[in-house]
């Protein structure tokens, strides 16, 4: 069995018989009451026929023709709504299912990357169940960036190629982030214009406000740019209303994601937090990050600019901000249309929000956001009616997704396998999808990853030493989900110079290969990336000492281990206090980067031994600096690593939070 079949079936919530056999059926609701959301107005006692995953019938009297073996939904007193649709979420392998269960059939997941992007693929295909996904792409920066993994982009040239990678990888929108300057802004509306491709993301603060108000950016999210995030301060009242009026007469949409403000302004109360009861079904290492890197917010400013903005007739949409700190997935979406009723919006506009003005900006309001004859049946059954309490969007019998019917305990039981999969974490044992090892590679050194006290993967190293001045490195790493990857990284030596560097990775994006070979005065890099493409490039090489293979996983910035074995075969003796440098050309395969920037990128590695304070006679300690992804000198990454008297490495502390240890060959199978 492949690799990638072995994630789709890890993936999956529901057995695929069943999920065959649904597929399959027509479903008929009886006796319904139709919120269509083409109005106020309810159909009461109505009958819906779905076939072929479509809306076939909608009428008082039962349909003429239904074939024999069709599915009846008896929904006597139950109100069918449109499914719901997120429109600012970050997905991820595990979490699709949390959507689903909450009655959300469609999700905008923004910024993007690769791995997200492969999920919209898995989905739309049907290989995966989940909710419908639009996918928009990485976020465009100016120079500046708030997070190592984002790519930069100082000029006209890099903007506008940013962009039409983005539609030729076929990403459905382009997102602006907050740091973009008004020059890269302007390049970036124009490029996507020409692409055909919308433009979405959060308030650029750099940018005149008339640039931005009146160009074609489509919507701004998480009122970023519009307050003073650790303050709570905002524009005046006055003000307020000339942007509300602004946004209103350019048609911008809004997606306020009040409930990410309001979880980060209870970042104080930590272990409330973690103690929600929908945290079960969040990812071990994924709650420990949250724990470790949340941020306090003030609340007080964002209902206030809602209000004036709802006020005005500024189009709002319903978007959970779901996979950011302490936000779970789907939950936190019925929580964001509370805290919409909250401020006085009204029901029914609170529905609008998360149905068919949603799919409108969306693009997709000839398939989705209203029930109607010939639309996707993708479609909610309540118990009670949420025009009279919007609390009742968490109370349904069961959800259609692609004309596919999942009763509400079929969605429970999807919960809990969720639940019961995240409890015994890892299900397998991540070393048993790798290759045995050609028979010239001997066992070296084996690793527990762990993020803080979160165990999260494996790593094996082997050695291969022909003899003939030729020697070999092979890294077998695994991580775990959120964003599942298996890497393989093996290093070529002649003499000690490193002739060739392989990584084969294997992910729910596919198979990714690239081989990098450096040569008197260039580096040659090919292979194929199963999002990016084919990869058949040069690259200047530059007075580098060694080549490396790629950072473990998403969150988890850490070198595979591998790489600093190559790095201390090239490391100068130091003695105590003593420092050397060392530049590498490392095969990054980082998504939010461009172009060949994507899959390398230079690199460097200043080493300073310091005391071992450790018991342990001969060892030694080094602290190792280096940048992240994008090599800006702001987010450089510092390393604490323990060697023994026979050059094994024997622990390793990344930033504090990643703890990497060496454990015996015969305790991780």
């Amino acid at each position: 069995m492949s690799i990638k079949i072995v994630l789709y079936v890890y993936l999956l919530f529901v057995t695929l018989d069943n999920y065959n056999l649904i597929l399959a059926q027509t479903n008929v609701f009886t006796n319904v009451n139709i919120i269509p959301m083409d109005s106020a107005h309810i159909l009461t006692d109505h009958f819906v026929m779905v076939t072929d995953g479509k809306i076939a019938y909608i009428g008082k009297e039962k349909p003429a023709r239904i074939p024999k073996k069709a599915h009846y939904i008896d929904a006597r007193g139950k109100y069918l709504i449109p499914g719901l649709i997120d429109s600012y979420a970050h997905i991820h392998e595990k979490n699709l299912g949390l959507f689903l269960a909450n009655g959300i059939t469609t999700v905008r997941n923004a910024p993007g990357s690769a791995f997200q992007h492969a999920l919209k693929k898995l989905t739309d295909s049907q290989e995966l169940i989940g909710p419908r996904i639009y996918s928009v792409g990485p976020a465009l920066t100016g120079s500046i960036t708030a997070y190592h993994t984002q790519g930069a982009l100082a000029n006209a040239e890099e903007v506008r190629f940013a962009v039409r990678e983005t539609k030729r990888m076929g990403y459905d929108a382009v997102f602006s982030y907050v740091t973009i300057s008004p020059e890269v802004y302007k390049e970036m509306l124009d490029e996507a214009q020409k692409c055909g491709l919308p433009v979405q993301g959060h308030v650029p603060y750099m940018v005149p406000y008339k640039d931005y108000i009146e160009g074609n950016q489509s919507s701004f999210d998480n009122l970023v740019g519009l307050m003073n995030l650790q303050s709570g301060a905002t524009y005046p009242e006055e003000r307020l209303a000339q942007f509300a009026d602004d946004y209103r007469r350019t048609g911008k949409y809004v997606i306020p994601t009040l409930t990410i403000h309001k979880a980060r302004a209870s970042a104080r109360k930590i272990d409330s937090l973690k103690n929600q009861s929908s945290m079960k079904y969040v990812l071990p290492r994924q709650k420990e990050y949250w724990r470790l890197n949340s941020q306090q917010y003030t609340y007080s400013g964002a209902p206030d600019i809602v209000k004036t903005f709802y006020q005005n007739g500024v189009q709002l949409l319903l978007g959970s901000d779901g996979g950011f700190h302490f936000v779970v997935h789907g939950f936190s979406y019925l929580d964001e249309a509370q805290n919409f009723a909250e401020l006085g919006i009204s029901n029914y506009d609170i529905l609008s929000a998360g149905t068919v003005h949603a799919a409108r900006y969306l693009g997709w309001d000839k398939k989705i956001g209203t029930i109607e004859v010939g639309k996707e049946a993708d479609l909610v059954l309540l118990n009670r009616n949420p025009l009279e309490d919007i609390r009742a969007l968490a109370d349904h019998s069961g959800v259609m997704i692609r004309g596919s019917w999942y009763s509400r305990e079929q969605l429970d039981e999807m919960l809990r396998t969720l639940e019961k999969e995240i409890h015994e974490m890892p299900a397998t044992n991540r070393m048993e999808f790798f290759p045995k090892p050609p028979r010239s590679f001997e066992p070296y050194a084996q690793y527990e990853i762990y993020y803080k006290s979160v165990r999260c993967g494996d790593e094996k190293i082997y050695i291969s030493q022909d003899g003939k001045q030729q020697s070999k490195i092979l890294s077998y790493n695994s991580i775990d989900p959120l964003c599942q990857r298996n890497t393989i990284t093996e290093w070529t030596f002649q003499n000690d110079n490193i002739q060739d560097t392989k990584v084969k990775r294997t992910s729910i994006e596919g198979t990714t290969e690239v081989s990098m070979r450096p040569n008197k005065g260039y580096t040659s890099v090919t292979g194929q990336h199963p999002i990016f493409g084919t990869i058949n490039f040069t690259d200047s090489t530059d007075v580098h000492r060694i080549t490396g293979g790629p950072n473990t996983s998403i969150n988890l910035d850490v070198d595979v281990v591998g790489n600093y074995y190559v790095l201390f075969k090239h490391l100068k003796p130091l003695d105590i206090g003593q420092t050397d440098s060392v530049i590498s050309k490392k095969i990054e395969l980082n998504p939010e980067e461009w172009g060949r920037q994507s899959i390398i990128g230079n690199s460097w590695y200043k080493v300073t031994r310091v005391i071992a304070n450790d018991t342990v006679a001969n060892h030694k300690k080094y602290e190792i600096t280096q940048p992240g992804f994008n090599g800006s000198p702001d987010f450089n990454f510092k390393s604490v690593i323990t060697v023994n008297e026979d050059g094994v490495i024997d622990h390793i502390t990344f930033n504090d939070n990643v703890i990497i240890k060496k454990v015996k060959w015969s305790a991780i199978k």
